[in-house]
């Protein structure tokens, strides 16, 4: 017995020995100078009506529910899709999201994000 009885029932604890793992090496492949298919000129078509404004919506809303809100007060409130939204038709469509905004967000919220959204969507 040891004059120091925790020192004998302790055991040294082994150390991972690291191994290095052979590695395989793999054939190199031939880079030719083309120019990928995404830097050519491409038509951009420009977002609609519809796509701005779900866009405004999404930070308070997220992106799903806002293009459900925009989708379906634009066919109640303007009878029509929200694919064929005219910047004229865009104050009907806000009006009609005005009391669901009221709710989800807040008056002062819902008031701050309509103008914006009036202001920035064309």
């Amino acid at each position: 017995m040891s004059r120091f009885p925790c020192v004998a029932r302790h055991r040294p604890v082994p150390v991972p020995v690291h191994v290095p793992v052979p590695v395989r090496l793999l054939p190199r492949r031939r880079v030719y100078n083309a120019l990928p298919s995404d830097l050519y000129w491409r038509a951009v078509s420009s977002p609609t009506i519809a796509q701005q404004v779900a866009e405004h919506l999404s930070p308070y809303l997220g992106p799903f529910n806002a293009g459900v809100a925009v989708k379906t007060f634009s066919q109640r409130a303007l009878k029509q899709t929200a694919d064929t939204l005219t910047a004229e038709q865009l104050p009907a469509l806000l009006e009609a999201l005005r009391p669901m905004l009221h709710t989800m967000v807040g008056t002062l919220s819902a008031e701050a994000l309509l103008a914006d959204i009036q202001r920035r969507v064309r």
